[in-house]
């Protein structure tokens, strides 16, 4: 009877041994290097997580946004080189290094505003032409007919009125008489003024033109118009041509029934494209006020 007891209560006391060798597992999260484990018996479930990588970039290596673990080293630089408006730069992050080049730019002139040499951008506005500037129109048509009034010869306080037309205006490379010239082209236009009227037949007749450049006037240019043959200058996108010339062939014929013609061609050779020639006639009043008078009391063709 003993014996069963003492058997009753090892029996008993080896189940509660056993049963105090159980516990409840405490988990730590899987991590990118470790699987789930218990922090109590280090047991493991599962696998770990894996690391997620971000690639690598110009300023840090390869690196896990979980654990931030790196691998490999950073990128270099992808440079973009300097332009007029923004410094060095890597295309890749946009880091920048220096300072912008800035503009380069060319002076305005009266067909470009100013231009950067490098990019081409360009700034502000084209020169103002002169003709412009003074509030000068330059409008008469080819093959229209104007009223010319201007003082007789003989009797400067008598006004004839003669009809003036342009006509025949042309743009050539050279004939027999206009040799050709790199770099430019000829212009040419017809002038004839009719004179019918009495005063005109009884005193004669004051002619008085100009030939300006409707982009820059040169104000002491006294316009001598005999001769033929004239040189000068203009400014065209910004180059200076020299070799320019003028020439005007023609004048009065004789009177036939009370009629009279100023009969003149006027030719140029002037810069391939150039369109700031012009020819004009005004009163004989207005022969000794300043050019900007003359040219807005003028009748005036642009060869343009």
């Amino acid at each position: 009877m003993k014996k069963k007891v003492v058997y009753g209560l090892a029996a008993l006391s080896a189940c509660v041994m056993l049963s105090g060798c159980h516990f409840k597992h405490e988990w730590q999260e899987a991590t990118c290097t470790q699987p789930r484990t218990c922090t109590v018996g280090g047991e493991t479930k599962g696998e770990p997580l894996g690391h997620t990588w971000e690639d690598a970039t110009c300023a840090k290596p390869k690196t896990c946004s979980v654990c931030k673990e790196t691998e490999g080293e950073a990128l270099e630089h992808t440079w973009e080189e300097a332009t007029c408006i923004k410094p060095k730069t890597c295309s890749v992050c946009k880091e920048t290094e220096g300072e912008a080049l800035g503009h380069d730019l060319t002076e305005a002139n009266y067909q470009s505003p100013a231009v950067c040499r490098i990019c081409g951008e360009t700034e502000g506005e084209p020169l103002v032409p002169w003709f412009e500037e003074h509030g000068i129109v330059c409008d008469a048509k080819e093959n229209e007919t104007y009223d010319y009034t201007t003082y007789c010869w003989e009797n400067k306080s008598v006004k004839t009125t003669g009809h003036l037309v342009f006509s025949d205006y042309k743009t050539f490379e050279s004939d027999e008489d206009h040799p050709a010239k790199d770099g430019y082209e000829w212009k040419s236009v017809h002038a004839v003024i009719t004179f019918d009227d009495d005063n005109a037949f009884a005193y004669g007749m004051q002619v008085r033109g100009q030939m300006r450049d409707y982009y820059a006037v040169d104000e002491d240019d006294d316009e001598n118009w005999e001769g033929e043959d004239q040189q000068f200058s203009v400014n065209f996108n910004g180059v200076d041509y020299e070799e320019c010339i003028r020439r005007m062939t023609g004048g009065f014929d004789n009177w036939v029934n009370q009629v009279r013609h100023y009969d003149v061609v006027f030719d140029f050779l002037l810069p391939k494209g150039y369109d700031g020639q012009t020819v004009s006639y005004y009163s004989s009043e207005f022969e000794d006020q300043e050019v900007a008078v003359i040219l807005k009391n003028s009748i005036c063709f642009r060869l343009n």
